[in-house]
């Protein structure tokens, strides 16, 4: 009964922490705009695509669209508004929560479960990053639905789960290339699986089913690539030829980014202290996989500690500066073994640290929850108030302000069906950030109307 209880608070803090007023906070930006219009196409236009998000820049190569494709039934609920993206973060988070909870208990116990998701609700990194809608939004999913689908491989070892495994693996890598990270973690587990192991008999033909299957979920890419001359093909070779050049590389720049992703537990931005939590995570799941006499978790932790050594490796290697959202395929890990190393600790000094940690989130949380004046909601008030003032007139409209402030306001524009175009014929309505003397005001924007636009 007492876990039940705690399982309840732990849900209302997660609902609270990532859906308290999500209308008034969730982005609507350049990538929010793009798949937008991709399902617009899709739905209006009959023009389906073959492309999803571009890796890193606009000389990055591109995965599968499967992202858009699964938010085109949000956006048909809703007459193609992005009100859709609430809908779907509202699935996509239960389903994390759902997943962890139930994966979670089943692998280590209940407990395991438990505190694992009370330290990621109380995340200001997670609950930041929880609430934007794009692609990386997959990746906690992903990571615990591979780590069920590793451990159906130890107890069953069915070709059917191979497949599932490499199914799964190529779908989450199509949703953000990081996620290609769990392939190594995966070659890691099943190799110390397999070695020594007279129960659980290794065969090559499984491996490559699950080979094959993972290629099989980029076909949409071949599909593209057999029309347009191998075109993916070359950019994702030359992309990966430039990030090899040595000169160009530095090989210590993620280390202030890491920084940046451990103050949940840090409470400040100290590289030296990210350095030594990392340092410690290492060595406590070394510890854990060598104390434990449970295979699977001794397996697990293995493969964990090696996984967290490799981390600084693979972003030396990758030499430029990461964003934050690059570490979030490490952080399901990174939560587990601060959970299992909790539960080891005397229950009082458990508790106090726990404390401390929930105490030392709270303000950056807080500052996650306000209203955001440049999002989602700010942006479909400020649409419907050029509808209000100049109604059906045709008219053209700028933008004039930091970098991005356009982002998002022709697709609504378009989706609300509202008369605006590009010639110099119409009279031009301007969006400012900050406002001009005149303007119609929503902070932070300004609205400049002209006269002969106004309606009567």
């Amino acid at each position: 009964m007492k876990k039940y209880l705690w399982l309840a608070a732990i849900v209302i803090a997660f609902v609270m922490t990532r859906l308290w007023q999500l209308d008034q906070r969730i982005i609507f930006d350049w990538d929010q705009e793009q798949f937008s219009n991709q399902i617009y196409d899709i739905v209006k236009l009959n023009k389906f695509t073959l492309l999803g998000p571009r890796v890193t820049d606009d000389l990055g190569f591109f995965l599968a669209p499967y992202f858009t494709y699964i938010l085109v039934p949000f956006y048909l609920l809703t007459s193609l508004d992005p009100s859709a993206l609430i809908i779907f973060m509202i699935v996509i988070n239960s389903l994390f929560f759902i997943a962890s909870y139930k994966i979670i208990s089943r692998l280590f116990s209940t407990t395991h479960a438990l505190v694992f998701l009370a330290l990621w609700t109380f995340s200001s990194y997670h609950v930041k990053y929880d609430s934007i809608p794009w692609w990386p939004i997959y990746l906690p999913l992903g990571v615990v639905s591979v780590w069920h689908l590793l451990n159906r491989i130890r107890t069953h070892n069915r070709s059917f789960d191979w497949v599932l495994l490499g199914i799964t693996l190529g779908f989450f890598s199509n949703m953000h290339f990081q996620f290609i990270v769990m392939g190594v973690f995966c070659t890691l587990y099943l190799f110390l699986l397999f070695r020594n192991n007279t129960t659980v008999v290794f065969a090559w033909t499984k491996v490559v089913l699950a080979v094959g299957s993972f290629l099989i979920m980029f076909t949409p890419l071949l599909l593209f690539d057999l029309r347009h001359d191998f075109l993916n093909t070359n950019l994702m070779l030359g992309y990966f030829v430039r990030s090899g050049t040595a000169a160009q590389k530095d090989l210590w720049v993620w280390r202030e980014v890491f920084a940046n992703t451990f103050i949940p537990y840090t409470y400040v931005r100290s590289v030296v202290m990210s350095l030594i939590l990392g340092a410690g995570l290492i060595a406590g799941a070394w510890w854990l996989g060598k104390k434990t006499t449970d295979k699977h978790k001794k397996i697990f932790f293995t493969a964990t500690a090696y996984l967290f050594i490799l981390i600084p490796v693979i972003f030396a290697a990758y030499g430029k500066r990461p964003s934050e959202y690059y570490f979030m395929v490490f952080f399901p890990f990174i939560t587990l073994v601060i959970a299992h190393l909790f539960i080891k600790l005397p229950k009082t000094i458990a508790v106090v640290l726990f404390a401390l940690y929930v105490v030392g989130n709270v303000a950056n949380i807080r500052y996650e929850l306000v209203t955001n004046p440049q999002g989602l909601a700010a942006k479909k008030s400020i649409v419907m108030k050029i509808k209000e003032r100049v109604g059906n007139n045709n008219y053209t409209i700028s933008f004039d302000g930091p970098p991005n402030t356009d982002t998002g306001f022709k697709y609504l524009l378009k989706v609300k069906g509202m008369p605006y175009g590009l010639t110099e014929n119409y009279p031009m309505i301007g969006v400012h950030i900050p406002e001009k003397p005149g303007d119609v005001v929503q902070q932070p924007y300004g609205i400049t109307i002209p006269k002969q636009l106004l309606i009567q």
